[in-house]
């Protein structure tokens, strides 16, 4: 996998309004900044020269590093763990037309870095208020370390199809499994 970094991911205007929105959670951040990076999967090692190309078809401009600054909180925000997105398969589509053929997916993602007063580190996590602000949980997960970055084309196996017997055990039946199995039904459900 090959992480590579693009542009700025937000209008002047919107960074503000978001630093302002997570400063009511945390008073102590000083700035916000977001880039884009693209997670490309890749059949085998690009070439000097479609490694370019890439760049140049993502507008790369170079080959920054996603380390986190000394002081800052950086997260990443990609399409929700397990999904693939409509962007995903478009550019997809377009870097093979372009050549790249050992290019198997590329995903988009923001970098969001927080910079805040020296020495105080404000909680950016997919439970955090913070978290809540830069990321959608419906459709985007929240990572908050590089290194699992590289889990993200992972597919992990099915797990085992279980059955509930609701003809013969009825709601009692259902219940047992709700609280067995952790599937926090509603009494609606």
């Amino acid at each position: 996998m090959l992480i590579v970094v693009g542009e700025s991911a937000v209008s002047d205007f919107r960074r503000e309004k978001l630093r302002d929105n997570l400063r009511q959670f945390e008073p102590a951040i000083d700035a916000l900044e977001g880039h884009f990076f693209y997670l490309v999967q890749v059949a085998n090692a690009l070439t000097p020269d479609a490694h370019a190309r890439l760049q140049e078809l993502l507008g790369s401009r170079c080959d920054a590093a996603l380390e986190r600054p000394a002081s800052a909180r950086r997260c990443f925000v990609v399409p929700r763990v397990g999904t693939i997105s409509p962007w995903s398969t478009k550019a997809t589509n377009i870097a093979k037309r372009c050549g790249l053929t050992s290019i198997l997916r590329i995903e988009r993602g923001v970098a969001w870095t927080v910079f805040t007063a020296a020495g105080q580190f404000p909680l950016v996590s997919s439970h955090s208020e913070c978290g809540a602000v830069l990321h959608d949980p419906m459709t985007e997960s929240l990572i908050d370390e590089v290194t699992e970055l590289k889990y993200f084309f992972e597919i992990t196996d099915a797990g085992v199809l279980r059955y509930v017997d609701i003809l013969s055990g009825g709601r009692p039946a259902l219940m047992r499994a709700d609280a067995e199995w952790g599937l926090a039904l509603s009494n609606g459900e």
